[in-house]
Parts: structure tokens; C-alpha cells; sequence
């Protein structure tokens, strides 16, 4: 297969600060999630709001923008909540074991609801609740707004939901069995809109099952976290091996059934010491993949479709790449990252050393948005604010 071989783009020591005000790079809708190791502050969401500086908007974890980004979504213990940059939330009681991790909540195509996985006694769901009554009930307990994916006796363990941009299909990973004790199979599943069955309390028993399609799994793959295309017309996804362990980034077109995987750029065979990460679609045709060791992704790269194009957007030379986000108008992309190797004593010992980067994917040029090693400076004890996650 031959390949165009492009030069990277920017490497992490090129990296310039940020000019003053942010709404210079669009800046004004990227939140942050950040952790502390401090009783009561363990995570927020923040926004930049100057240079090397972050305002807090609400604590949780996990935000997710609604499709008109008017208000976002985000998650504490078993709690969905709803939010706005003003700080303004109202939250709902969803779960026991809400799956708080990514890809465990998302808007519909029309922001009308939430959709969300669930572990519930050991059996994985999918459940969906109306945003505009999220906190409206003002008790603890389920009520009759809560709807959860109605599948046959025995088909559970379902994972990270995702509605495509069009409204016709959810797409969503199901558990297929355990290898050895704990490893969990699990495979890429779609299905129409139209063909989903949602049961709810005021439903009867006899509402009709979903019906959905599933990707081929050889047997041995854990499927994670699908993506769908802007135009809704392929699934990015991961697939771990649980034999190796090795990852490897994937998409799917639903019409045609067939799973093409994302090699690392330098090799030809699925035998590459590198994994694959999928992280984002930057246009209909075009991915955003990390690749790296076991240890996590340390280079983005943008790679067509049919794998013929690629550019090395960024390599890491310090620690793995947490998160990545992709602006609105894909013209950007931020993403957290191990910013450097600390000597003895300037590392909090419980704390992550992170900054937050974006890519203008335009003029190629890179700006250090947020520097947590600022923060090091004064009393060890006050513990910095860690990224982790992105929402944009």
C-alpha cells in the first residue's frame, strides 16, 4: 500500500503560550475537567478564562456538550447532571452504578435526551432520560421519565451509547461472554431508531425487543467507545485484543458490515508493536488517531478513510496523551498531555503533572493553553488542579 508521507507538524518544545484573552482560539466553550486530591474538591469542570488560568464552572466529571451547546451534561457518583456556563445545574438520580467513565453518557442527535450506560447488579444497560426533566422531580427515587433499552432475556452488558448526527441509529457495545475471570468481551452493536424499544414504568411487559446488528468479533475482542461520523455514515471505535492486550483503532460503515482497522502509520501488518487509538473524526472521510505502546497514546495523527493519507500532528515525549477534544468547527484540536519529567521534590506525589494543548489544524501552530507545574510554586499541601478530560 503505498503512502504519502508527510513531515510532523509541531513537536511539544515548539509549543508557544497563550495570548491573553482566549476567545482568540474559540476558547469560550472547551471545558476541562480537573481532579484534586483535596476532601470535598476532588474534581471539576473549568473553562479558560486568561492566560495559564482556569475558572471553575460546577464539580463533577466527564462533561459532554449538548448538540446546539446551549448546556452540557456531566456526571457525580449516580447522578446526570445538566449545566451552562453560568454555573446554572439541575441533577437527576440515574443509577447505582452510572458508568461515569468516557463514553458512558451522550445527547440525542436533537438534545432532547440523555442517553447512558449502566452496571446494575453486574448487568450492564442502556437508559435514557428526558433532559428537559432531569431535576424536576426533586426526590431520590427513579421516576416514570427514566426508560431503559428493552433487549431479550440475557442480552445485557451494554456499554457507551452513541446517537448518530442524523437521528437514525444508536450505536452501543454489548458484553459477549468472560475469558478467563475477569476479561470482558464485548462487540460493536447498532441499531435504527425506529426499531429501539424503550421499557419504562408505564409500559407493559409485552412491548416489543430492539433489534440490532452486530460487528464481527472474532471472539476475542473488547469492543469500546464508538464514534460517529459527521455525515453518520461510519463508526470509529476501539478494539482491544484480550489475548495481547494490544489496542487498535477501527471504523466501521454500517451499510456495508465489514471492520477496517487503523494500522499504525509505519506498518503494513497488525503484528505492529504500536497500538492504535481511535480519538475523534476531524471530517467525514478524516480520523484522529493516537498511537503508541501499551502505555498510551503519544502521537496524534490525521489519516484518511482508506488509510492512503496521514499527517503526524503532535508526539508526546514525556508521559501518554490523557484526552483529546475536536472544536465544533473541526478547525482545532485540544488535548492533554504528561508535559514534562519532574525532578526529585518538584512533583506533588499524588498528583498528575498535565498541561492542555490545542492544535490550530489550519496554520499548524500549537498553543500551551494551561501549565499545571505554575501551580507547583507554594504550599505542596494546596495540591494542583490535574486535566484529565476535555469537552468541546
Amino acid at each position: 500500500m503505498s503512502r504519502q508521507r508527510l513531515v510532523p507538524v509541531l513537536l511539544l518544545f515548539l509549543s508557544v503560550k497563550l495570548p491573553g484573552a482566549t476567545d482568540q482560539l474559540g476558547l469560550q466553550s472547551l471545558l476541562i475537567g480537573c481532579y484534586r486530591y483535596l476532601p470535598g474538591d476532588c474534581t471539576g469542570i473549568f473553562v479558560p478564562a486568561a492566560k495559564d488560568d482556569l475558572r471553575r464552572v460546577v464539580g463533577g466529571t466527564r462533561p459532554v456538550w449538548s448538540p446546539d451547546r446551549s448546556r452540557f451534561a456531566y456526571v457525580t457518583n449516580s447522578v446526570i447532571w445538566i449545566a451552562d456556563l453560568d454555573g446554572n445545574r439541575r441533577g437527576e438520580y440515574a443509577s447505582d452504578d452510572l458508568d461515569t467513565g468516557k463514553g458512558g453518557i451522550c445527547w440525542s442527535h436533537d438534545g432532547e435526551d440523555i442517553l447512558f450506560g449502566s452496571d446494575v447488579s453486574g448487568y450492564g444497560i442502556v437508559g435514557r432520560l428526558r433532559a428537559d426533566n432531569i431535576g424536576l422531580r426533586g426526590g431520590p427515587d427513579i421516576g416514570p421519565g427514566l426508560e431503559e433499552l428493552l433487549l431479550e432475556e440475557g442480552q445485557t452488558g451494554l456499554r457507551f451509547p452513541a446517537a448518530s448526527p442524523d437521528g437514525q441509529h444508536i450505536a452501543f457495545c454489548r458484553s459477549e461472554g468472560i475469558l478467563g475471570v475477569t476479561t470482558l468481551v464485548s462487540t460493536l452493536c447498532w441499531a435504527r431508531t425506529d426499531a429501539l424499544r424503550w421499557h419504562s414504568r408505564e409500559q407493559s411487559a409485552d412491548t416489543p425487543l430492539s433489534v440490532f446488528t452486530v460487528a464481527p468479533n472474532p471472539g476475542y475482542e473488547r469492543h469500546q467507545r464508538p464514534c460517529w461520523s459527521p455525515d453518520a455514515q461510519r463508526i470509529g471505535f476501539d478494539i482491544t485484543d484480550t489475548r495481547t492486550g494490544a489496542n487498535m483503532a477501527a471504523w466501521i460503515s454500517p451499510s456495508e458490515g465489514e471492520v477496517h482497522p487503523v494500522l499504525h502509520p509505519k506498518s503494513d501488518r497488525l503484528t505492529t508493536p504500536h497500538s492504535t487509538w481511535f480519538l475523534g473524526w476531524l471530517s467525514e472521510g478524516e480520523m484522529l488517531i493516537g498511537s503508541g505502546r501499551s502505555s498510551g497514546a503519544k502521537d496524534l495523527w490525521r489519516i484518511s478513510v482508506d488509510g492512503k493519507s496521514y499527517s503526524r500532528l503532535f508526539r508526546s515525549h514525556f508521559g501518554p496523551i490523557w484526552d483529546v477534544a475536536i472544536s465544533p468547527d473541526r478547525q482545532k484540536v485540544a488535548y492533554v498531555v504528561t508535559a514534562w519529567v519532574c525532578g526529585p521534590g518538584e512533583c506533588h506525589s499524588t498528583s498528575g503533572n498535565t498541561g492542555v494543548l490545542v492544535l490550530d489544524l489550519d496554520t499548524s501552530e500549537t498553543t500551551y493553553l494551561f501549565d499545571n507545574m505554575l501551580e507547583m510554586k507554594g504550599d505542596l499541601r494546596d495540591r494542583p488542579r490535574v486535566p484529565y478530560c476535555l469537552a468541546w
